[in-house]
């Protein structure tokens, strides 16, 4: 079964929660890259360099909490954000069945493979394709769902 168009975007805002816990792995990343070569300017032996203030090491030092205060705040942003899409999927799978319901909680909030879902339902893929499927074709028609996940229509 091929998605219609209005299933196609859909599955692009659902997708969009899988983007943003990517986002905010980096960004976690990113945080603790950052301490640890702030962390790493302490351990600098100047023994052999000639120092005559140590207001440049302050001044790293200043720049890397300026860093990781903008990396935490840019975190928590794009939480807020996925947890607002979190909260509009959970609001519109309750248009759906309890086995769509848990294929797309399955695949779109918890970022299960397609296998494990498999696994986990104990249907064969193509069943589980379906129900997929059949679930955003059925978020698609619903007026309410295209509110919830502030879908435009043209």
């Amino acid at each position: 079964m091929k998605l219609s168009e209005a299933g196609q975007e859909v599955k692009a805002k659902l997708k969009t929660l899988e983007s943003k816990k990517r986002l905010l792995k980096s960004i976690q990343r990113q945080i603790a890259n950052a301490k640890a070569d702030m962390d790493g300017l302490n351990a600098v032996s100047y023994g052999e360099v000639k120092v005559t203030s140590n207001s440049n090491k302050t001044s790293v030092q200043e720049r890397f909490t300026a860093l990781i205060c903008r990396l935490e705040a840019r975190y928590e942003k794009v939480m807020d954000e996925a947890f607002a899409v979190e909260d509009a999927i959970a609001e519109a799978v309750l248009y759906l069945n309890e086995l769509e319901q848990a294929v797309i909680i399955d695949r779109y909030v918890n970022g299960y493979s397609w296998r494990k879902i498999e696994k986990l339902h104990n249907y064969c893929e193509r069943q589980v394709y379906y129900c997929h499927n059949e679930a955003l074709e059925e978020l698609a028609k619903n007026e309410a769902v295209k509110k919830i996940l502030n879908i435009v229509e043209e």
